[in-house]
């Protein structure tokens, strides 16, 4: 927007679901497209079913290029994306004070991008960790109903044999 602290500042954008595009073909492709585009920063997303295995992070910073991993299949990965989307605004908002030479404290900027980079790496975790646990708890509730099921059938063979007694006596 005109009003914006880097107004007229350009954020490039490329997606991929492509396993033959490693991160040094994500990092050439955004260089050309920020050229093509005369633009100061990129985004690269990649498909979660067919990024890089040298993308240990769900979210990454090369300098003004971010390689972020997104899942079109899960909303935990939407953080991410918006987390990358941020990170391109504050960096261009960074250039521009930087190229205007106005006094901004550019330090702050760097120290929210990267504690935004440090939150969002620890967002991994616990989505793993949730469904581990969600996983272990339907496991136990399959365990208890057919556990539940044995009791009852067994509970029932015993009323009949008591009763078949009874009527023997």
């Amino acid at each position: 927007s005109p009003d914006s602290a880097a107004a007229g500042a350009r954020i490039v954008m490329e997606m991929k679901e492509d396993s033959k595009c490693s991160l040094s073909d994500s990092l050439a492709e955004l260089a050309e497209a920020r050229e093509n585009r005369r633009s100061t920063i990129g985004i690269f997303v990649h498909s979660r079913k067919t990024a890089p295995a040298s993308l240990t992070e769900p979210l990454n910073r090369f300098d003004n290029d971010i390689v972020v991993i997104w899942d079109s299949e899960s909303e935990n990965y939407d953080a991410y994306l918006k987390a990358a989307v941020l990170m391109a605004k504050g960096l261009a908002v960074r250039a521009r004070k930087l190229s205007d030479n106005l006094k901004t404290d550019v330090d702050i900027i760097d120290k929210a991008i990267a504690s935004i980079h440090k939150s969002i790496s620890g967002m991994d975790e616990i989505s793993t960790s949730a469904e581990t646990i969600k996983k272990s708890a339907d496991k136990i509730l399959d365990r208890a109903r057919i556990a539940q099921t044995a009791l009852q059938k067994n509970m029932e063979t015993l009323a009949e044999q008591v009763e078949s007694l009874k009527q023997i006596s």
